[in-house]
């Protein structure tokens, strides 16, 4: 196992060859798009912390639905107050539609993540997301017009799929118990790839002309009761393990929900999809550096190994990618 006093330094250098060849290979990005991903990178990487954290006292089903229905009280009250004029949505097409993935791309795929790591540290978790957009591209080489695999897509896929399977084929948990190995972890991480993947293709096509804060907060309520309704079926709410250090930690899981979905929604409406994507760079590093300090969490070669050519296949996908500013 590496020291691990010497894991910030070494995985923030494989971050930033990664952004920094990115932006050499084509990869134009504003101040203000940057600022957003470095965001986004902060918020994801330290609340998946904060998750694993809390799965010590709440069951990963309840502690979604807990989080996602904090989160759209606070978007009720907004509407409720109309603070900046905010007014109820009525589009009925774009409530069907944001309906729809809130239950199916964030209710589901966030409870599988969440689910996952009751097998897998945060750092090996959250380096798994950076794949997440590989299985996009390949994705929408089906599903979006112009979006054609070609061989340096290709290329990136086979880097990516490569990092994701050596994480897997070494038994990497980042987890400082010495036990057997369970697939499971990377089982809905999987599921949670091909779910996300679909539905961010399915914002960019359907939900890409909407206000991004009435969008968001429908996909919120949705969220909200589908993983409540399944915490009540398939769990049964207890909040009696909840501890005093539970609260703090709940409420900041609901502000990263509250505030993280509009920014990422607010990023893949201006900058598009592979730009939003890039806000998985980061949050490997936050959650590693996080998870070792915080939760006794190991850090191991195989997973900056993984974590590098899941990177690098990301990089070789955007290569020549220019960001299109949508005002």
């Amino acid at each position: 196992m590496i020291e691990q006093h010497q894991i910030t330094r070494r995985i923030f250098l494989c971050y930033y060859w990664t952004v920094s060849n990115s932006s050499h290979e084509g990869i134009y990005l504003n101040a203000k798009a940057l600022g957003y991903i470095l965001l986004l990178g902060v918020l994801f990487g330290s609340v998946t912390v904060t998750s694993r954290f809390l799965l010590t006292q709440l069951e990963p089903i309840t502690y979604t639905g807990i989080r996602l229905s904090i989160a759209a009280l606070a978007y009720l009250v907004v509407y409720l107050l109309r603070i900046g004029g905010r007014r109820w949505p009525r589009d009925p097409v774009l409530w069907k539609r944001a309906l729809f993935f809130g239950a199916i791309g964030d209710a589901l795929p966030m409870m599988m993540i969440v689910a996952s790591m009751l097998y897998l540290s945060s750092g090996v978790t959250s380096i798994l997301t950076t794949f997440f957009p590989v299985v996009t591209v390949v994705m929408a080489h089906f599903l979006l017009p112009g979006e054609p695999l070609t061989s340096r897509k290709s290329m990136g896929v086979v880097l990516g799929m490569s990092g994701a399977v050596l994480i897997a084929a070494l038994g990497e948990t980042g987890l400082a118990e010495a036990s057997a190995v369970n697939k499971t972890g990377y089982l809905l991480m999987g599921i949670a790839s091909i779910i996300i993947g679909y539905t961010t293709i399915y914002a960019r096509k359907y939900l890409n002309d909407y206000d991004t804060f009435d969008t968001v907060s429908i996909r919120l309520f949705s969220a909200a009761i589908v993983s409540i309704l399944l915490a009540v079926v398939m769990e049964g709410i207890d909040l009696h393990a909840l501890k005093a250090s539970g609260y703090p930690a709940l409420i900041y899981a609901a502000f990263v929900v509250f505030i993280g979905f509009f920014l990422w929604f607010y990023v893949l409406q201006r900058f598009g999809v592979m730009i939003s994507a890039m806000a998985n760079y980061l949050p490997p590093i936050v959650a590693a550096a996080g998870g070792a300090l915080f939760l006794n969490e190991k850090i191991t070669w195989g997973m900056i190994m993984g974590m590098g050519l899941i990177m690098a296949g990301v990089v070789v996908i955007n290569s020549g990618i220019k960001v299109q500013v949508q005002t």
